[in-house]
């Protein structure tokens, strides 16, 4: 978090907003506290996922990916409701937690997408930093509402 804050600060680059991005995070990092660790994907979205010769459904492209993270981590991937669809995230969601979500993961997936967004400007190829910040923004009004627009209670 600290260098995705630094890369930020020490960037000519800078998106609307952005600074409520930065404040979420510093304001936020507790919630990274005593969060178990797991082996996660990295890439976990609908472009790796196949049926098998069985009518299941699988994940592919596993090589890169294995990274020890929070388990909730590979979420933030799924968070973007102009690749899929409120109704499919949403579901997918209430069947990994057979139910509704605890509070406590919205704010992880708030922090997650955000730090995601402060993360692209490291890579920074165009109009990637800039959309994935407005989308944060947009989907946790401004940060202020840990609990997703599309999500569908």
């Amino acid at each position: 978090m600290q260098t995705a804050i630094k890369t930020y600060a020490d960037s000519p680059v800078k998106s609307q907003g952005a600074d409520m991005l930065v404040r979420y995070l510093q304001d936020n990092q507790g919630l990274l506290d005593n969060r178990p660790l797991a082996f996660t994907h990295g890439d976990c979205n609908t472009g790796n996922l196949m049926f098998t010769t069985d009518g299941q459904i699988g994940i592919i492209d596993l090589g890169w990916g294995n990274n020890c993270n929070d388990p909730w981590w590979d979420f933030r991937e799924m968070a973007f409701p102009n690749i899929l669809p409120a109704h499919f995230i949403t579901g997918q969601l209430k069947e990994y937690f057979e139910g509704e979500p605890p509070p406590e993961f919205f704010g992880l997936l708030a922090y997650y997408i955000a730090l995601g967004a402060m993360e692209s400007l490291r890579d920074f190829t165009g109009a990637d930093y800039f959309e994935e910040v407005r989308i944060a923004l947009n989907t946790f009004g401004d940060m202020r509402n840990p609990v997703p627009t599309w999500y569908l209670a």
